[in-house]
Parts: C-alpha cells; structure tokens; sequence
C-alpha cells in the first residue's frame, strides 16, 4: 500500500480518535447491573485503542469517551471518570507500543504475554481510581468509615469490569487480529512480529552471498562452481577447460603427451619404408 502524506495521516489519526471515542461511549452503556453496581464493556473499547493506536488516542478516545457517558448517567463523577480513563488508556498504550517492543525482541510468546499484562496492568489502574473515587463520594453524608467500607464493596465489581475488558480487547487484539488492519491504514502497529531469521532464511542468504572482499567466493558458490567447470563444453579450439583436461577421453595430461609422440613415431616409420621401396623399385 502507499505510503499517505503526513496531512493525511494526521486526518485518519484524528478520525480514529473520534471513531474510538464514540465507541467507549457506547460501549459504556453495554453492561448488566451487579445488585448496585453496573458492570460495563467501556475498559474493553479504552484497551484495544490502546493496543491498536497507541497511547494518545487511547487517553483521549477513553477519556472523553467514558466523560461523556458519565455525564447523562451520573454528571457528579464525570471529572474523576475523565482522568481515570485517560490514564489507563495511556499507561496501557505506552507499555504496548514503547516497552513490549523492547522486552519481547520478536519472541512471539512473549509479546503476547507482555501485552496481556499491559492491559491487566491497566485495569488495575483503574479499579484503584474508582476506589479513590468512591471513598468520596459513596453515600452522601455518610461517615469516612461508611465511605471506605462502600468502597471496599465496589472494589470487586471494578476488578470484574476491568477482566471483562481485558478478555474483550485481547480477542481483539492478539486473536481477531485489528492490529493489521491498523498497520494497513498507517494508523496503528502490528503488535505480534514473527523472528527475522529462520534456519532456512539462513542457508538461503549463504548460498546467495556475495563475493568475499578478497575476490573469493563463499564456500558454497565454489563448489557450485567446481560442478559447472566439469560440465562445461569445449572451448571454440576445441580444447576443454582446465578442470577436465584431466578427464577427456580417461587418459591423463602424460598419457596423453606419450600418445602423441608414439604417433609421431609411427609416421615417421611409414615414411621411412615408403623412400625405401620407392628406391628399391
């Protein structure tokens, strides 16, 4: 595909945000009602941004996102809800896109692994801000011991939503593969990368390497060559390469020279007996 300007891709990237953000919103609204509590998919919108675009888009698609919903449902902790998304989408993008790169090397196992714990991470993050959160604001009126044991109550709903979230964005990421639609549009990375070489790749690059510095050719190209000297046809003369001198008609070079003066003898004995009986006649 090619390469987009940077104006356009400053364009896709701001639509990505507002795609993304628009989709933590209404991913809010998906959940079920836990007794008191509410669980929703909104974590699981805020870690795949994460994951697919990076740490910037996450912090605002989440943070805005997850704001606004908070606004039509519950407008006293909207300012709390702003920062805590926001936070966990950019701590989870940052791991994923500057230190699993890093740490996993392009060992596949490990990026899948490492990245899993980046968003798990994450929503650790989260579930301790909304602990914050409800200490100050569980039960109005109520006493700070209320408060804290409120929010002790809370604690697992918010450790359960960030799970949800966490299984969603992986089936996302690291299953369904949205990471390579991304990198197609050069608006995202792909986040799994296969090792460079292989055992094969190997002896194929040895076998196709260039000419040693002192003119030489690697060990495989000189016996590639031994075989084409041996096959090669005779010359215009009529004489054979040097490497099959040796093998043209099973004599070796003396042999050869030995034959010739034989010959020669030969010749000149016939030519002798013909002036003896031409004067004898």
């Amino acid at each position: 595909m090619k390469q987009v300007t940077s104006s356009r891709r400053a364009v896709l990237h701001v639509a990505v945000t507002g795609v993304m953000t628009g989709l933590v919103m209404a991913f809010t609204f998906i959940g079920i009602n836990i007794g008191s509590a509410y669980v929703n998919l909104g974590d699981a919108m805020v870690l795949t941004a994460a994951a697919l675009f990076g740490p910037a888009t996450a912090a605002i698609a989440g943070g805005l996102g997850a704001m606004f919903a908070d606004l039509i449902v519950f407008p006293a902790t909207f300012a709390f809800t702003l920062v805590i998304k926001a936070v966990e989408g950019a701590i989870c993008g940052a791991l994923i896109k500057y230190a699993v790169p890093k740490l996993a090397r392009r060992h596949i196992p490990l990026q899948v692994a490492l990245g899993i714990i980046s968003m798990v991470f994450a929503a650790v993050v989260m579930a301790v801000g909304y602990f914050g959160t409800n200490v100050l604001f569980w039960g109005e009126g109520d006493s700070p011991a209320t408060r804290l044991s409120g929010a002790v109550l809370q604690l697992p709903i918010d450790i359960l939503q960030g799970v949800v979230g966490c299984v969603l964005a992986v089936l996302l990421t690291y299953v369904l593969r949205l990471d390579k639609i991304a990198a197609r549009f050069n608006v995202g990375s792909v986040l799994v990368h296969a090792p460079l070489k292989s055992a094969d790749s190997e002896q194929h690059l040895s076998n196709t390497a260039p000419a040693e510095k002192d003119g030489s050719a690697p060990e495989s190209q000189s016996e590639a060559q031994e075989n084409l000297d041996k096959t090669a046809p005779a010359k215009e003369d009529g004489s054979y390469p040097e490497s099959q001198e040796a093998e043209v008609g099973g004599f070796e070079p003396e042999s050869q020279e030995k034959a010739a003066s034989k010959k020669r003898e030969n010749n000149e004995e016939d030519g002798d007996k013909g002036g003896f009986l031409s004067k004898s006649s």
